[in-house]
């Protein structure tokens, strides 16, 4: 079976996570077989706040320690322990759903990814990464990337796709001089691509913009995106949609070529 670039077992254990419920993630958990230490000191073991906080780090890591096969079957083990939890179960399947996972008659199935508003909690720099590396996929001629702390790391997002090149604009502020620095060796090796920045400080939010349509609004600079928790979501509004538009190409007019 193919597997989504995003892990379903993190997903519905944040799911869980949410419910601040100590005795219904170990219940769902141990059904799993998933071996971690469950013992707690007084201080965690306080409320079902601390417990779950304390577990859930265990948990994380006794399941990092498994082969892509075990970590499937335990993922499907937690669909099918959420069963008699049906609220539960149907909030996880919701955010399966949108990370590219489906439930289907009682197990985990690829489906299709539907971002349109994605919550990412404290240390998910990879799940970022990944997504936000979906969305510049989506690019067919350019992107347009508004972040004002925008540095190199954005340019392993593009690598992946070098051999598909693209016009990028970049709208930034802190670290301009040095991200045209990093975009013209990008274009040493990788010809075809096209780079151009600008410096303003217009913006406070972070914005994609995929062909001059798609709007994407990100809440934390790409190169920190995950370290703290933000959200992705679309811009599907049609008039939000042609207001930020216009504001971006108005602060690109006006802003300085770097």
């Amino acid at each position: 079976m193919a597997k989504s670039d995003l892990d379903p077992f993190r997903v519905i254990l944040g799911v869980i996570a949410q419910r601040q419920d100590s005795d219904l993630l170990l219940d769902v958990v141990s059904a799993t077989g998933l071996c971690f230490d469950e013992s707690l000191s007084e201080q965690d073991g306080y409320s079902h706040k601390t417990r779950v906080r304390a577990l859930r780090s265990r948990i994380v890591s006794a399941y990092g320690a498994l082969d892509e096969s075990s970590a499937l079957s335990a993922a499907n083990a937690m669909v099918a322990a959420l069963g008699p939890h049906g609220e539960v179960l149907r909030e996880a399947s919701d955010a399966l759903r949108r990370v590219g996972w489906d439930v289907r008659d009682g197990e985990l199935v690829i489906g299709e990814p539907d971002l349109r508003e994605m919550f990412f909690p404290k240390g998910s720099q990879w799940d970022a990464f990944v997504v936000l590396r979906g969305v510049f996929a989506e690019a067919s001629t350019s992107l347009t990337i508004v972040d004002p702390y925008c540095d190199e790391k954005l340019f392993p997002l593009l690598s992946t796709r070098a051999d598909k090149p693209l016009t990028v604009r970049i709208l930034c502020w802190q670290y301009a001089s040095a991200l045209a620095a990093e975009a013209r060796a990008f274009v040493a090796q990788h010809p075809g691509w096209k780079f151009c920045v600008r410096q303003a400080k217009d913006f406070h939010d972070r914005f994609v913009i995929v062909d001059h349509a798609s709007c994407v609004h990100i809440g934390a600079s790409i190169n920190g995106a995950g370290k703290t928790a933000f959200m992705i979501s679309r811009v599907d509004d049609p008039a939000n949609q042609v207001a930020l538009l216009s504001a971006i190409d108005d602060s690109w007019a006006a802003a300085t070529p770097v």
